[in-house]
């Protein structure tokens, strides 16, 4: 990987705090470099396809955006949603998503939905 596509991965990284492979794509920049840099111990890995940058501000809504990338059609609903937006007192251990019928269901177990 040449230094200036490193670069520019970490200062992606570092603005989102989670990329994907997908986020790259955009820029022209193979998904390998994910992988090259969690080698380096750079990035770390949070999920299938899924990084986070290790000095990045981590929230209580972190899950919440991991969530969102590993199920880009998911929509945040129910108790999450109204954590989210400080409705309820309620903190949920799941996230709550809504994915529609014909989507593909995500199959990890690392992040409980």
């Amino acid at each position: 990987m040449s230094p200036s596509n490193r670069k520019i991965v970490l200062k992606i990284a570092l603005k989102k705090g989670v990329i994907c492979a997908k986020d790259l794509a955009k820029q022209g920049i193979h998904r390998q470099s994910l992988k090259r840099l969690e080698e380096q111990s750079l990035l770390i890995r949070s999920g299938r396809g899924i990084y986070t940058y290790p000095k990045a501000d981590i929230t209580e809504n972190h899950s919440l955006v991991e969530a969102t990338q590993r199920v880009p059609k998911g929509t945040i609903c129910l108790l999450s949603a109204l954590s989210f937006h400080k409705i309820t007192t309620q903190n949920p251990w799941e996230i709550w998503l809504a994915i529609p019928q014909k989507s593909r269901h995500p199959q990890e177990k690392l992040l409980p939905l």
